[in-house]
């Protein structure tokens, strides 16, 4: 139901009437009314249609105005429709579960009963096996025997070859010995003649001293060639040939030419000697 438009009373055009009359009268140009007027009306338009238009495009509004009476029909109460019972959905069924398929055992193979072992081959395979062996085991001993014997044989080298060397040092060791020997009984010859030659230069012969008379004293040395001690050994035994012999030795120390021997020499030959004491010029 559609309302009429009603112009509200602030928008009578009687008070906007006098309102522009007041305005121009007050301004009392002719030159400045049309203007005014126009400019006045203009903004009436404008106005007005605002008012005209706007209401055209709002929404019908239902106004219940207040009834001057009250009127009451009669109607029949229909029964309201039992609402139809609302089927309830049916529950899905479970999802199936997809059988797992279990692995089947596998079987077993079926044995085949074994032939029974032809006891001929199995023999003559035994005793190619113990013939195998037993020529591994003499290889083996015949290798070891061989190994063996080649060690004796470098031990048996190893020992000659040593024995060898040992008898060539032997050898030397003689023979410098010998030579050494013989340089050594030069030498102590040598010393010998020296002491000698002192004694005999200091002997005073006896009266009663003849040819074949002779003496062997044990003479004691020091390395500076004093004499220690003299003691007769041996001789024919005529004490005056004897005590002169000593006496001689006496005359003759110390022995001064043998501080220049070897330490070597002197202990083996001098620092205990025998000498012999026989003339050969003597008379008969």
């Amino acid at each position: 139901m559609k309302t009429k438009f009603r112009w509200p009373a602030f928008l009578s055009l009687r008070p906007l009437g006098a309102f522009f009359r007041r305005l121009i009268e007050r301004w009392g140009s002719d030159d400045l009314r049309l203007p005014v007027f126009g400019s006045a009306a203009l903004h009436l338009i404008l106005i007005v249609g605002l008012f005209i238009v706007l209401p055209s495009n709002v929404e019908d509004r239902k106004v219940n105005p207040t009834p001057r009476f009250v009127s009451a029909k009669v109607v029949a109460i229909q029964e309201k429709a039992k609402p139809k019972p609302v089927k309830k959905a049916a529950p899905k069924p479970p999802p199936k579960k997809t059988p797992v398929k279990k692995p089947e055992p596998k079987k077993q193979p079926v044995s085949k009963p074994k032939p029974k072992p032809d006891q001929k081959a199995i023999a003559l395979k035994k005793k190619q096996e113990e013939e195998k062996r037993r020529k591994a085991l003499e290889k083996q001993r015949k290798e070891r025997e061989k190994a063996e014997k080649e060690e004796q044989e470098r031990l048996q080298k190893l020992r000659e070859q040593e024995m060898l060397a040992a008898l060539a040092r032997e050898h030397e060791a003689r023979r410098q010995a010998q030579a050494q020997a013989q340089a050594d009984q030069l030498t102590v010859a040598g010393y010998v003649d020296v002491i000698g030659g002192l004694v005999e230069n200091q002997w005073n012969r006896p009266p009663s001293a003849r040819n074949g008379m002779y003496v062997v004293l044990r003479i004691r040395l020091t390395p500076t060639g004093e004499v220690i001690s003299i003691t007769r050994i041996a001789g024919n035994g005529n004490e005056a040939f004897d005590r002169s012999a000593k006496q001689a030795i006496d005359k003759a120390a110390p022995f001064r030419e043998i501080q220049g021997m070897e330490s070597r020499i002197f202990e083996q030959n001098f620092r205990e000697f025998r000498f012999e004491f026989r003339p050969e010029d003597l008379l008969e």
